[in-house]
C-alpha cells in the first residue's frame, strides 16, 4: 500500500518535472525572441545614427531632405509597430506560461493533500496495531518515527520548492514588466527623436547613445535574472533527485527488515516445534517408565521364585555326580543367556554411540545454521553502517533481531548439550547394571554353597522321581523370562528398544528406563 503511494508520488513528480521542462523551454524561447527584438532595436538605432551623420553632410535641396527624412520616419514607425506586435505576442506567451505555472501549483497542493491523507491513514494503522506484541509495538513506533523524519525531509524539500517557485514567479513578473517598460521607453525615445531630429541632430545622436547604454544595462539585468532562474531550476532538480533517492533507500530498508523478521519467525517456529516434540517424548517416556515399573515388580517376583527353586534344586555331592548331565545342560543354557546378554549389551552400547554421533551431527548442523544467520546479520549490519544517517534505527532493529537470534542459538546449544549429559547418565547406569549383575551372580553362588543338607536330600529324592520334568520346567521358565523381556516393546522395533531388554536381563530395569526414555528423546529430536 505504502509502496504504491510512493510510486504515485514518483509519477506525479515526473509529470511535474516534464511540465517544468516544457515551461522552461517556452521561457527560453521567449527570451530568445526578446533578444532578437533587442538586436533589431540596436540595428534601428544604428540606422538612426547613420541618418544623423548623413544630415551632417552638405545637403542639397532642403525639400528633398525633408522628404527623405519623412520616408525614413515612416519606415521607423512601421518597424516600431512590428516590434510592438512581437512584444504583444511575447506577453501572451508569458501569460500562458504563468497559467501553466498556476496549474502546477494546484497539482502540488493536490499532492500535499494526498500526503496528509497518507499521514492520517498511517496514524489509523498505528492505532489498530496497539494490541499486538510488545516487540511489534516497538517496531511500529520506530517505523512511524522514521516516517516522520522522511516526511519532515519531504516537507523541507517541498518548502524549498515553493520558495524557488515563488522566486521564479517574481522573476517572471519582472520579465513581464520589462516589455512594458521597453515599450514606453521606445515610445518616449522615438517621440524625442522625432521632435529633436528637426531641431538638433547632435542632441539626437547623444540620446541614441544614451538609449544604447540603457539597452545594454537592461540586457545585463536580464542576463542576471536568467542566471538566477537557471540556478533555481537546477536546485529544484537536485531536491527532486534527493527525494527519489530517499524513497528508494526507505523501500530497501523496509525489504531488509521484512527479511530479517521472517528469519526470526522461522527460528521461533522451529523452537516451538522442538518443544512440542520434546513434550511428546516426555509423555511417551513416562508411559514406558510406568510399564517398566510394573514389569520390574513382576520380574522381581519371578526372580525370587527362581531363587527359591534354585535353593531347592541343589543336591548332595553324590547325586550331583548322577545329575551331571541335566546340570551341564542348565549351565549351557545359562551360558547362552549370558552370551546373549553380552551381545545385546554391546549392540546397545553401539546404538548409543550411533545416537550420540547423530546428536553431535545435529548440533553441528544447528551451529552452522546459527553461524550462517549471524554472518548474514553481520553483512546486513555492515550494509546499514555504510548507508546514511537515516537508516540508523533500522540498524538498531537488526541488532535487536540479532540478539534474539543469539538467544535462540544459546537455547539450541543448551538443548543440544543435553544429550551429552544423558550419555554420561547412561554410562553411569551401565556401570551400575554391570556391578549389580556381578553381585547377583556372587549371591547365587553363595546361596548354592550355603544350602543345608536336608534341602539337598529332598532335592535328591525329587530328582530321582522326576529329573526330566525339572529340566523341562527350567526350560519353560527360561522361555517365559525371555518372552517377558520382550513385553515392554510397545513401540515398533527400533535400535533404541533393545537397550531395555539388555538392562532388564542385567537386573536393574528402573535405571535403564531413564536411559531408554532419553535415547528416544534424542531419536525424536534428531
Amino acid at each position: 500500500m505504502l509502496q504504491e503511494k510512493v510510486d504515485q508520488w514518483a509519477s506525479g513528480l515526473k509529470e511535474e518535472r516534464a511540465k517544468h521542462y516544457k515551461l522552461q523551454r517556452d521561457y527560453e524561447a521567449a527570451l530568445s525572441q526578446q533578444q532578437r527584438d533587442k538586436e533589431e532595436l540596436i540595428h534601428l538605432t544604428c540606422k538612426n545614427q547613420q541618418l544623423t551623420l548623413e544630415q551632417k553632410r552638405p545637403q542639397g535641396d532642403p525639400k528633398d531632405d525633408h522628404k527623405r527624412q519623412r520616408a525614413q520616419d515612416n519606415l521607423l514607425t512601421a518597424k516600431f509597430k512590428q516590434e510592438q506586435g512581437k512584444n504583444n505576442k511575447l506577453q501572451k506567451d508569458l501569460e500562458v506560461a504563468l497559467s501553466k505555472q498556476h496549474n502546477d501549483k494546484d497539482e502540488l497542493m493536490l499532492l500535499t493533500s494526498k500526503n496528509q491523507k497518507l499521514a492520517l491513514e498511517l496514524k489509523r494503522l498505528r492505532a489498530e496495531l496497539k494490541d499486538d506484541h510488545k516487540r511489534q509495538r516497538a517496531q511500529d513506533i520506530q517505523r512511524t518515527l522514521k516516517f516522520k523524519q522522511e516526511q519532515g525531509k519531504y516537507n523541507k524539500l517541498k518548502n524549498d520548492l515553493e520558495v524557488s517557485l515563488s522566486q521564479q514567479q517574481k522573476d517572471r513578473e519582472k520579465l513581464m514588466l520589462m516589455p512594458y517598460k521597453n515599450r514606453n521607453l521606445q515610445k518616449l525615445e522615438q517621440n524625442r527623436l522625432r521632435g529633436e531630429l528637426k531641431d538638433d541632430p547632435k542632441r539626437e545622436l547623444a540620446q541614441d547613445n544614451q538609449w544604447a547604454l540603457k539597452l545594454t544595462q537592461e540586457q545585463g539585468k536580464y542576463n542576471k535574472l536568467q542566471k538566477d532562474y537557471e540556478a533555481a531550476l537546477s536546485q529544484q532538480q537536485k531536491d527532486k533527485e534527493e527525494l527519489m533517492l530517499l524513497t528508494c533507500k526507505n523501500h530497501q530498508l523496509a525489504l531488509d527488515k521484512n527479511r530479517l523478521q521472517g528469519e526470526l519467525e522461522d527460528v521461533q517456529l522451529k523452537r516451538e516445534l522442538s518443544l512440542i516434540q520434546l513434550k511428546k517424548d516426555r509423555d511417551t517416556c513416562t508411559m514406558l517408565e510406568e510399564k517398566l515399573q510394573k514389569y520390574k515388580t513382576r520380574l522381581l517376583r519371578e526372580i525370587k521364585q527362581n531363587e527359591q527353586q534354585k535353593k531347592a534344586s541343589t543336591a548332595t555331592e553324590s547325586k550331583m555326580n548322577d545329575m551331571h548331565t541335566p546340570r551341564m545342560e542348565n549351565e549351557n543354557i545359562m551360558a547362552k543367556f549370558e552370551a546373549k546378554d553380552r551381545s545385546e549389551s554391546t549392540t546397545t552400547l553401539a546404538q548409543l554411540e550411533d545416537a550420540l554421533h547423530k546428536e553431535t551431527a545435529q548440533r553441528s548442523i544447528l551451529e552452522e545454521r546459527t553461524i550462517h544467520i549471524a554472518s548474514a546479520l553481520e553483512r546486513e549490519r555492515e550494509r546499514a553502517n555504510q548507508s546514511s544517517s537515516a537508516p540508523e534505527k533500522e540498524q538498531e532493529k537488526a541488532c535487536q533481531s540479532s540478539s534474539a537470534l543469539e538467544k535462540e542459538r544459546e537455547k539450541d546449544y543448551h538443548s543440544s548439550s543435553a544429550p551429552e549429559k544423558e550419555r554420561a547418565t547412561r554410562d553411569k547406569y551401565c556401570v551400575e547394571l554391570k556391578e549389580g549383575l556381578t553381585k547377583q551372580k556372587k549371591e547365587q553362588t553363595k546361596v548354592q554353597l550355603r544350602q543345608p543338607d536336608e534341602l539337598r536330600l529332598n532335592e535328591q529324592q525329587r530328582a530321582q522321581h522326576n529329573p526330566q520334568r525339572q529340566h523341562t520346567d527350567l526350560g519353560r521358565k527360561h522361555k517365559q523370562i525371555h518372552s517377558n523381556f520382550h513385553e515392554p516393546r510397545i513401540p515398533p522395533p527400533t535400535s533404541r528398544t533393545t537397550k531395555s531388554c539388555s538392562a532388564l536381563q542385567k537386573g536393574s530395569p528402573a535405571h535403564l528406563s531413564v536411559g531408554l526414555s532419553r535415547t528416544q528423546k534424542g531419536q525424536h529430536s534428531f
